[in-house]
């Protein structure tokens, strides 16, 4: 067995001697990044394609630079996303911003302030109306989409301001969120259906895709 070093941090140390010193740790949380790190750097090594799964409150909390950072420079090669997400990097995209706020907050308080709650960020209210603008202008545009895949670059290619869609449709890194309808985004959508308006979109006709494609 090899005894667990202790981590020591030197003035001016880079993010990689921080990460090696972890990797002398090798348990726990310290060893864990460490290992991960190996795993990633691998990956290049072995020109691996590679997917990124995303979850949870990414964007609320602050991730939402170094995913577009990963994306742009072409670090991913497929991003699997939540719905939620994409959403939530839309709304700011479309200019809101997510605030410091706190998880013991009474809801309908916030509601009263046109305050929206994730866990201990919020949201104005009023970003979904903004969003749901958006969804309504470019219908003629998005209407025909066959697949989710081709609906989210589609989205991607009429956004202005950077966003993870607009990276992935600009670098051609396909888009996959297997669960787009239990969104603020699906909800819109399922919103403009329920005016009586069509969507082609089949929310199955992404395991089509073939292999060879990636």
């Amino acid at each position: 067995m090899k005894p667990v070093k202790h981590i020591q941090l030197k003035k001016n140390s880079t993010v990689n001697e921080l990460v090696k010193e972890m990797e002398k740790s090798g348990v726990l949380g310290a060893g864990s990044i460490a290992k991960a790190v190996n795993i990633f750097e691998g990956m290049y090594v072995d020109n691996c394609t590679i997917f990124l799964g995303v979850s949870g409150a990414m964007i609320p909390g602050g991730m939402k630079k170094i995913l577009h950072d990963l994306l742009r420079k072409k670090w991913v090669d497929v991003l699997v996303i939540t719905g939620a997400n994409l959403t939530h990097d839309m709304i700011e995209a479309l200019g809101y911003n997510h605030f410091q706020g706190s998880a013991f907050a009474n809801d309908a308080e916030l509601n009263k302030k046109g305050l929206y709650r994730i866990y201990d960020a919020y949201m104005p209210n009023m970003a979904y109306g903004t969003l749901e603008d958006f969804f309504v202008k470019h219908y003629e545009e998005i209407k025909d989409c066959k697949s989710v895949k081709e609906l989210l670059w589609k989205i991607g290619s009429l956004m202005k301001v950077d966003s993870i869609l607009k990276i992935c449709y600009e670098n051609k890194i396909p888009v996959f969120c297997p669960a787009l309808s239990d969104s603020g985004i699906g909800l819109i959508l399922w919103g403009i259906i329920a005016r009586n308006k069509n969507l082609s979109v089949k929310e199955f006709e992404d395991f089509r895709i073939p292999l060879d494609f990636f």
